[in-house]
């Protein structure tokens, strides 16, 4: 029984096998019998539906086509649109199509890719196939068969019965999308119309965000708008040509061959754009420099070394593929420093990545459909172009919150710099106040000060000149006389040095200076003095005790300071002067130190300035300039000047030179 079922069995396999072998052969024939159109506005997509045949070597003639073993290599495509990498091929497409409309039967190859296109029909005169249209991107515009963008072709007229066939073949050096539609011109038509009202109003909106934003950039002079508003304009041609939009024919005083020839000379300015838009934007340089240099390191790859290949080494077909991966390399790198930053609580980075994220989302989707991993209808057939509508407006939203920012940023600047010029207008009317008071007090030292001595010494005078009294009463005031003449020298002196010191005329002849012998000739000038107050003045200043000064400044500084402590120390005191080295500092200190009455605290800030004075312990009254003609004198030494004191107990003044020639004083 099972011999029998198995020889039934295997009977029946024989037979599907015979039929299977002579089958099999006709079913790609009947299933790629033709394209029927039947309706005036019915429109094919013929991808799945055409023979496509591969010339690697690009020789095949039409006659060669014809032959039954090219025949043969035709094979049925298994996308609704042809796509092809960059390469040096030639592609064939056999159209098969039968008209039962009462019009003409077209055909659209519907992109902008193909550079040569050369369209082949069967004469019946002539019994074979003859050239008919030779078009193509790199080919006039007057050789197209139909003023349209793309590229229409006329397939069969209307009244001939059955199928009719037709060759095409195609040749490009750039990536080839291309969808093939077949149809009555009515057909065609309606489709172009529907696109031309998208990309009209994809235009519209472009052409107002560009203008919006140069507006912004007129305003606020911020570079970023400049940068976006080219970014726009490229993106705008660029997305309209590759919807069969070219605009590249208007630039008539270029050959268009040359747009397609060089190819990545124009279009990484785009890419430029976007890269310089992130580095703005998103202010890499101080948020992310890692990044920052990785972009500007793109950015050249775009800008400068693809344009020098494709003018001086490779044509497009080599290019493409490196173009497309360096692009892919910025969008993404440009994308994750978004992320970055976005998680770093970064507002601009959240519309940024907002933003390309509409983008991509749109190129993902023109790919699908590319591909046939999405069917093709309005929507993801302009995917690209609402992926970029939506990344405009939102950038557009983005960027004109950027104005309110900068708007808060100018009022804060504003508020800062009119507290500012407030505080400094304050601190000049304090200076100018200063100023009337120390002129004030100039003329009061100038009427009193040295007026009373010096009408002393004119009445003196005139009473010798008169003989109005003897030569050895006059020697009884000579004394007094001595030192009325002295005080005004001294006085004098720090009027011109302090008014030379205000207009700043003075200069700084630095040089090494011995300390001991200089304190030395200041103590020998005041041992008068010190010896008709009861005082001890004494120099303890060690021999050989150097500084790098200006030592005619310098001298000034000790008059000043040992008239004071004369000045402010009783009868009975004592008044020192010592030295020490600071070898921490390089410096020399010098001290003058005093047993008078002291200084209160709260005084001492006081002191270095113009106009503060106070009697000695025996009325002597002072000009107020010394002690700021010294503050002002050691600072421009390079040199250092404080006091210590106590009340009741005396103070030490001191002051710090260096040892060494320093920098600041040869400025």
């Amino acid at each position: 029984m099972f011999k029998i079922v198995y020889n039934g069995v295997k009977k029946k396999l024989y037979v599907l096998l015979f039929i299977l072998y002579f089958c099999l052969p006709c079913l790609p024939l009947y299933a790629q019998q033709g394209i029927s159109i039947t309706d005036l506005y019915q429109l094919e997509l013929a991808g799945r539906q055409v023979l496509v045949l591969e010339d690697r070597a690009g020789k095949l003639s039409i006659e060669d086509i014809q032959k039954p073993e090219n025949q043969a290599l035709f094979k049925s495509y298994h996308k609704n649109i042809f796509t092809k990498p960059p390469s040096n091929h030639t592609t064939w497409f056999k159209i098969t199509v039968a008209n039962h409309t009462s019009e003409d039967v077209w055909v659209n190859l519907a992109s902008v890719t193909p550079w040569y296109i050369d369209f082949y029909a069967r004469d019946t005169e002539a019994g074979k196939y003859i050239l008919k249209a030779q078009t193509g991107m790199m080919r006039p515009s007057k050789n197209k068969q139909y003023p349209a963008n793309n590229f229409w072709l006329p397939l069969v007229e209307e009244g001939r019965q059955g199928f009719q066939t037709f060759y095409i073949s195609v040749k490009s050096e750039r990536t080839i999308e291309l969808p093939i539609y077949i149809g009555t011109l009515h057909a065609l038509h309606k489709q172009n119309t529907q696109r031309d009202f998208i990309v009209a109003g994809f235009m519209g909106i472009m052409l107002i965000t560009f203008f919006y934003n140069i507006s912004l950039y007129a305003v606020v002079k911020d570079k970023i708008y400049l940068i976006y508003s080219i970014h726009l304009c490229l993106v705008s041609f660029g997305t309209a040509y590759l919807n069969s939009y070219s605009f590249l024919h208007w630039l008539s005083f270029v050959p268009f061959q040359f747009w397609q020839t060089y190819l990545y000379v124009w279009v990484p300015i785009s890419s430029v754009c976007i890269c310089l838009f992130a580095l703005s934007y998103l202010e890499l340089k101080r948020n992310l420099p890692a990044f920052y240099y990785a972009v500007v390191g793109l950015m050249i790859l775009h800008g400068i070394v693809f344009p020098c290949l494709n003018i001086f080494f490779f044509r497009v077909v080599h290019l493409s593929i490196p173009y497309q991966l360096v692009s892919l390399m910025t969008y993404v790198i440009c994308l994750l420093a978004g992320f970055i930053l976005h998680f770093r609580k970064n507002k601009n980075a959240s519309y940024y990545i907002l933003g390309w994220s509409f983008v991509i989302f749109g190129v993902f989707m023109y790919l699908f459909t590319v591909n046939g991993f999405l069917p093709l209808n309005i929507i993801t057939e302009n995917g690209l172009i609402f992926g970029i509508t939506s990344e405009v407006v939102l950038f557009s939203f983005a960027l004109g919150d950027r104005v309110n920012q900068i708007r808060k940023q100018n009022d804060r600047l504003v508020k800062e710099q009119n507290a500012l010029l407030e505080r400094k207008v304050n601190e000049r009317t304090l200076e100018l106040k200063e100023l009337n008071h120390t002129k004030d007090k100039l003329f009061a030292i100038i009427g009193h000060d040295l007026k009373s001595p010096i009408h002393s010494l004119k009445s003196l005078l005139d009473l010798l000149a008169n003989q109005n009294i003897t030569i050895e009463e006059f020697m009884q005031f000579s004394q007094n006389l001595k030192n009325g003449v002295e005080h005004i020298h001294f006085t004098l002196n720090n009027l011109l040095q302090w008014a030379n010191s205000q207009m700043q005329g003075i200069e700084v002849n630095p040089q090494k200076i011995d300390l001991q012998l200089l304190a030395q000739e200041n103590v020998e000038l005041f041992e008068e003095i010190a010896l008709k107050k009861q005082l001890t003045l004494s120099n303890e200043i060690l021999p050989a005790q150097c500084a790098w000064a200006d030592e005619d400044q310098i001298n000034l500084v000790l008059r000043n300071l040992i008239s004071n402590a004369l000045k402010f120390t009783p009868s009975g005191g004592k008044i020192t002067l010592q030295s020490r080295q600071d070898s921490t500092k390089n410096a020399l200190v010098v001290s003058i130190k005093d047993t008078g009455k002291g200084i209160a605290p709260e005084y001492i800030a006081q002191l270095f300035k113009a106009h503060q004075t106070t009697y000695g312990t025996a009325g002597e009254k002072g000009t107020g300039l010394g002690l700021s003609l010294c503050q002002d004198f050691i600072v421009r030494n390079a040199g250092t000047l404080w006091v210590e004191s106590t009340v009741g107990s005396g103070s030490t003044f001191y002051f710090a030179l260096p040892t060494t020639l320093s920098p600041m004083l040869t400025i």
